[in-house]
């Protein structure tokens, strides 16, 4: 699945394509928007406690107002205790916003009307608004181009005021953004999550908008796909239907050694928790069998980690980590698995290189390096483009840097080149961590995560994602398919994980601990 991102210019096409090929009225279109927003809405109030789960909507006097009002009907509805703040003159609302105001009064919802600065600053209503657990910012879609002005500059000051304790969610795009450029006049929303209607916009892909964004879910309007044929761009959003491709159906008469057998690769003194937390996430995400070479001194403690892989203690140098000696008879049985992960706290000793390169000369099976495999590999990126199967190799910032011989900064300038150039280069699937994850493969589309978020940015995160996406390797999938899917159940998983938790509070474990419920939800079973 390939989900291209869109200008304003494209979206308003596509539902006009909608209303006269289709038949589809434009209030159908708003009201699934706004059904799509409230669903998403109440996923993130059923992690919350009951007495937390109230949400205030503020919203503009445009289309995107008209969205808000139509997720406040929805949610009220579904019994949530909503507010509806309207930013601006209620004589201004039209069409089918104003028909989406009218149902939602008829509901028994009263709008509150502040259009003025001061409505905004009142320092009463930020003991009165503090109680809202989730916020909905309605004020500006994919129409503003411009500058921003009173009074929704003071409302967007009032919703990041109130993000201090509360989560706020974007309809579209967040206030204050152009949607097609991603530029802004510095007065805009910082949503915790961004749901996109329809389609991406062109403008989560600029540099930095991830910390605008935060996290996005593309709302379904029903649009088919085949009107997307007309969008130029080559890029591609990672979607859920992305994990729905590689996580299919199982058969009933299925097998544990129907879904793969990895070989994991990992460990040394010290960092035994790479090797269990890569091993027990490839596990949830549904390999069927998983075997791991670790160094003799911390074989018990992966093994009770993760007491379902099969853990085999091998030679280690006088560093506690893994000797080559202690891995060479391992060479000749690496075919006889379906995939190898090699690297996760591995350190980067003498050893070590030694022992990914004979990985990379010997394995016909599909490969993924990550971490110390490939800190191994500094200066001798070349290696790479001699693999002998599917290479999948996961970089942060600072190794995709040592791996070109660029500084982090020229890398995270250009993150989605940098990322094309190694793949082109290497044959490999190269996917570059960091705040919209890059993946990318020689003649396919790049394609970028949207959704997790800055609570990931803890230990043993990476660890986790390349345990997940080994695991599709091993159930046979397709690498650039498997790197697709696998950061976007990554991603989903830390943004579960935060909402259950907190991000600053939520570990590698605990979004390792989120994938099957993740999967369960998109996949339905």
């Amino acid at each position: 699945m390939n989900m291209k991102t869109v200008t304003a210019d494209d979206m308003r096409l596509l539902e006009k394509r909608m209303m006269e090929e289709y038949g589809v009225p434009a209030q159908t279109l708003i009201d699934r928007a706004g059904y799509g927003m409230a669903a998403f809405v109440r996923h993130i109030l059923n992690t919350k406690k009951p007495h937390e789960r109230s949400v205030l909507c503020v919203a503009g006097t445009g289309n995107n107002g008209g969205d808000a009002f139509s997720a406040a009907a929805y949610l009220h509805e579904a019994g949530v205790s909503v507010s509806v703040l309207l930013c601006g003159d209620q004589g201004k609302i039209k069409g089918s916003a104003l028909k989406c105001l009218n149902e939602l009064e008829q509901a028994g919802i009263e709008v509150e009307q502040m259009d003025s600065p001061s409505d905004w600053t009142d320092p009463e209503n930020d003991y009165i608004f503090s109680m809202f657990s989730v916020i909905v910012d309605g004020l500006l879609g994919t129409g503003f181009n411009g500058q921003v002005r009173e009074p929704v500059v003071s409302a967007i000051n009032f919703i990041n005021k109130m993000a201090r304790r509360a989560i706020v969610v974007s309809l579209d795009v967040p206030s204050g953004i152009n949607s097609d450029t991603g530029t802004t006049d510095g007065t805009v929303v910082c949503a915790d999550f961004t749901l996109a209607a329809g389609y991406p916009k062109r403008s989560f892909l600029a540099p930095g908008m991830a910390s605008y964004v935060g996290s996005v879910r593309i709302v379904d309007l029903g649009l088919p796909v085949h009107l997307l044929e007309s969008v130029s761009d080559t890029r591609c959003v990672i979607v859920d239907g992305n994990i729905q491709e590689v996580l299919r159906r199982r058969a009933q008469d299925s097998h544990k050694g129907t879904f793969g057998h990895l070989l994991v690769v990992a460990g040394a003194r010290g960092f035994s928790g790479a090797a269990a937390m890569a091993a027990l996430s490839a596990l949830r995400t549904g390999a069927g069998l998983v075997s791991v070479i670790t160094p003799e001194s911390v074989s018990v403690q992966v093994a009770s980690a993760v007491p379902q892989a099969m853990v085999h203690p091998v030679k280690e140098n006088r560093n506690g980590s893994m000797s080559y000696s202690g891995f060479k008879s391992w060479k000749t049985r690496l075919n006889d698995f379906d995939a190898v992960l090699a690297g996760p706290g591995l350190t980067n000793s003498s050893d070590t290189y030694d022992i990914i390169k004979s990985i990379i000369d010997v394995s016909e099976i599909p490969v993924l390096l990550d971490a110390d495999g490939l800190n191994a590999l500094d200066g001798k990126t070349d290696l790479l483009g001699r693999a002998k199967g599917p290479l999948v190799v996961t970089p942060h910032p600072g190794e995709m840097a040592r791996l070109t011989g660029r500084s982090i900064v020229e890398v995270q300038a250009d993150r989605q080149r940098f990322a094309g150039e190694l793949a082109d280069k290497t044959g490999a699937v190269v996917v570059l961590k960091g705040a919209g994850t890059v993946v990318a493969a020689k003649d396919r589309p790049v394609s970028l995560c949207l959704c997790g978020n800055p609570g990931m940015a803890t230990a043993g995160s990476g660890d986790v994602l390349s345990g997940v996406i080994s695991s599709l390797l091993a159930q046979g999938q397709d690498p650039f398919d498997s790197a697709r899917a696998g950061v976007q159940l990554h991603g989903l998983a830390g943004d579960l994980a935060a909402l259950s938790l907190s991000q600053a509070g939520a570990t590698a474990m605990d979004i390792s601990a989120a994938l099957p419920t993740v999967i369960g939800t998109v996949c339905g079973r």
